[in-house]
């Protein structure tokens, strides 16, 4: 990864953790929707290691570094691709996936918030071309009929992500919240878990409560060790 602009955090590994957990069956083809460096799809190649990548970036530079990631990771070329390409446009894709996963810029673009320095900071924490409906929109037409989407958001933009999932015909089947620590009182992050909605006149999919992650157990907010599972995940990877 790149010395300034955009790195990798822990985002990527609760991401792709929790689309491991919530995996009823080992997915064939997978697909990353704003990949950047292609940590998450890493991670999920290395705990599928049968499953197909397609990864879409939208930066031609965090696209290239991603292309050069997955080989430095022994992620073979048959079973991998990175699309340079804007969500925002109509997409051709070569197949529907079983699990798509996507951590989207977090904040829309007239956010009060301060935009970080460089452009690749920038679109990765605000909204550009494409804002959140559209990554579930994408997400949702890239599905297989029996297929599962994962997201990451910050939690300040939860009933943002919430509404724009059901909005696409998507049911919530698993959410999490994420806390720093085990004494912090508000998430971090929110993690969803959705599928297509029922057909009409099913019953419908009550939401589920969200389930409590704590990132570094303690009260030690710069503590470097994760939980017992996130530990022992990353360890058995293959490497």
């Amino acid at each position: 990864q790149a010395r300034r602009g955009y790195r990798a955090n822990t985002d990527s590994q609760l991401l792709a953790l929790f689309a491991v957990r919530c995996a009823e069956k080992t997915p064939d083809a997978l697909l990353d929707i704003g990949a950047a460096n292609g940590l998450v799809s890493i991670l999920l190649a290395k705990s599928f290691p049968a499953a197909k990548m397609h990864l879409i970036e939208l930066q031609a530079t965090l696209a290239d570094r991603a292309r050069r990631n997955l080989v430095l990771n022994g992620i073979a070329e048959a079973r991998s691709f990175v699309l340079h390409a804007d969500i925002a446009r109509p997409l051709e894709l070569p197949c529907r996936y079983d699990l798509v996963v996507s951590n989207p810029p977090y904040y829309p673009r007239d956010t009060w918030r301060v935009p970080p320095k460089g452009t690749e900071k920038q679109l990765a924490h605000l909204e550009s071309s494409a804002d959140l409906a559209r990554f579930v929109c994408v997400m949702r037409e890239a599905l297989s009929e029996s297929g599962y989407a994962c997201f990451i958001q910050d939690f300040s933009e939860q009933e943002r992500l919430v509404a724009a999932v059901e909005s696409n015909g998507l049911c919530i089947t698993h959410c999490a919240h994420v806390f720093h620590t085990s004494v912090d009182a508000e998430p971090l992050r929110v993690l969803l878990c959705a599928r297509h909605a029922p057909r009409s006149g099913a019953e419908r999919v009550p939401r589920p409560p969200p389930t409590r992650i704590e990132l570094h157990p303690g009260d030690d907010a710069a503590s470097v060790t994760y939980d017992g599972d996130h530990e022992a995940w990353l360890l058995a990877l293959p490497r």
